[in-house]
């Protein structure tokens, strides 16, 4: 049998992953992982049989295989922990991929309670890592969240993410894998996206009263304009709320036209007046400032 001394960089690892203190790949180095006795972690102590210190000779057949092939070498009965043979039925490491951008992440179609975020496909050409990819995972994490919440997308380059709270800070990161033990790469610079607040009115006091009698207020506004005021729409309907001064317990009118007229009311009694907007199966949002109006002494 023919031995071969391999004289490239070498991945330590313990327990399935890349052992602390272990140099780590970079793109377009082919690197060996394998599994070493625990003493190797401990910063080359023993001396072996072969008249040096550190982690030995690795001893494989010239030619071994690479790539998860079952190996059919036997080791050297020099083997010891401080001369060992390398296992070659574990496949050769090769970089995970990941992207070359800095912020691969595209955000669209924000809205108060949800986005859809795009990433590019992994190239070869000017990414980093190695392929084939066999998926994505896009991740997000919300306030207060200590931990990434990770989607396996399969081969898909979109994702469209609902449920969201409202005007509310998102972080995003993307990661590729490809099919090997140690294959996921690591994951893009986070990025934020945040969720659009409800519509509301730009105007402070967006209501107007007209024809106020002794029992009765015509109450009108303007629509909802998504250029003029905040928020995301589309706004479907209104909630006037009303109630004497005072008073803990308001009373609501529904419409989806701009005007709504106020009857049985109390004579020369000041009410508070504040209004809705519907966008979004049957929620309102918050009422606006409260405006004051007082109805008309008794003819």
């Amino acid at each position: 049998m023919q031995h071969s001394f391999y004289g490239g960089r070498l991945a330590l690892v313990g327990d399935g992953d890349l052992h602390q203190g272990s140099p780590l790949p970079w793109a377009n180095q082919r690197v060996f992982v394998f599994k070493m006795p625990i003493s190797f972690f401990k910063g080359g102590h023993f001396r072996s049989k072969f008249g040096h210190r550190g982690i030995g000779r690795i001893w494989m057949p010239e030619e071994a295989p690479c790539g998860g092939e079952i190996s059919q070498h036997v080791c050297p009965s020099e083997t010891s922990e401080e001369a060992f043979c390398l296992d070659t039925s574990l496949p050769c490491y090769q970089t995970p991929p990941s992207y070359d951008q800095s912020e691969p992440l595209e955000f669209s179609d924000v809205t108060s309670t949800g986005v859809t975020v795009t990433w590019p496909a992994w190239n070869e050409t000017v990414d980093h890592g190695h392929g084939p990819i066999v998926e994505y995972r896009i991740q997000i994490k919300g306030p207060g969240e200590e931990e990434f919440t990770e989607i396996p997308k399969g081969r898909q380059l979109s994702h469209q993410f609902t449920g969201l709270r409202e005007n509310v800070n998102y972080k995003f990161r993307i990661s590729v894998s490809r099919d090997h033990p140690f294959g996921e790469g690591t994951p893009s610079n986070e990025q934020k996206c945040r969720t659009s607040a409800p519509p509301s009115f730009a105007n402070p006091e967006p209501l107007e009263f007209q024809d106020v009698t002794s029992s009765g207020i015509n109450i009108t506004w303007l629509a909802w304009d998504p250029i003029l005021d905040t928020g995301t729409g589309p706004v479907t309907g209104y909630m006037i709320e009303y109630r004497e001064e005072g008073h803990r317990t308001w009373k609501s009118e529904k419409t989806k036209s701009l005007s709504v007229l106020l009857t049985d009311l109390t004579e020369e009694t000041t009410y508070e007046v504040a209004i809705k907007l519907k966008y979004k199966q049957r929620k309102y949002t918050e009422r606006s400032t409260t405006q004051m109006v007082t109805t008309s002494p008794a003819a």
